[in-house]
């Protein structure tokens, strides 16, 4: 299952969930206004309204506490998928990187001096073609690195670019990529950046290809949703 289409699962059981103790807490109180004959026409609406805004609220607050964004959740239910447009965006970002997975337009910088100036990653075109990349929905995003992934002169830019991303529900999809035109740097390359299930589909690809896996300087370009 895709990752927006997980989200948007979590979405409706959280809202069936939230009709039914909004429900329960209206059934609840209005019965005990009842026999304290405090019952109005309007409580039934007053009731309901605030119990919903209320586990709507925890709900919303449970969400921002595990990272995720409810403004860009919703946002991608809207989106339509502008195949044109995510793959400008993916393209820029895959000319933007060199052969060992790093920013062009950052790479004539030492890491050291880099961390003393955080306003060039940020204002970088890489950093930009990132998070723009980020705000589409993540099953079009998938789609459109399938896409370009069929091109072998930018394959291994693509790749790191996937891996950069750190897109859940892709993981599957470059480890079929491994499987159809992987070599071993590509496979040391999944090994050591910190996904588990690519991790698991390196080993096999490894395994079956007859190479033994064993500690040391092993490739290790890029990291698993690190810029």
């Amino acid at each position: 299952m895709s990752d927006s289409k997980s989200l948007l699962l979590g979405w409706i059981i959280a809202l069936i969930i939230l009709t039914v103790v909004s429900t329960i807490i209206v059934i609840f109180i209005v019965r005990h206004m009842k026999k304290d004959k405090q019952f109005s026409p309007w409580s039934h609406w007053f009731t309901g309204f605030t119990a919903f805004a209320v586990v709507f609220g925890l709900c919303f607050l449970y969400l921002v506490a595990y990272g995720e964004n409810p403004g860009r959740i919703v946002s991608w239910w809207w989106q339509k998928e502008d195949k044109p447009a995510i793959d400008m965006v993916v393209v820029s970002a895959v000319k933007d990187l060199d052969s060992d997975g790093n920013w062009i337009d950052l790479s004539k910088y030492s890491e050291q001096y880099l961390e003393m100036n955080p306003n060039l990653v940020q204002e970088s075109k890489g950093r930009k073609l990132y998070d723009n990349i980020l705000k589409w929905n993540p099953s079009y995003v998938i789609n459109s690195l399938a896409r370009q992934v069929l091109q072998p002169s930018n394959r291994p830019q693509v790749l790191f670019l996937a891996v950069k991303l750190g897109i859940k529900g892709s993981e599957e999809k470059l480890v079929d990529v491994l499987k159809e035109h992987g070599d071993k740097a590509m496979a040391e390359d999944y090994l050591n950046c910190g996904s588990k299930k690519l991790h698991d589909g390196a080993q096999d690809w490894a395994q079956s290809h007859g190479y033994i896996i064993g500690s040391g300087n092993g490739s290790h370009r890029v990291g698993w949703g690190s810029f």
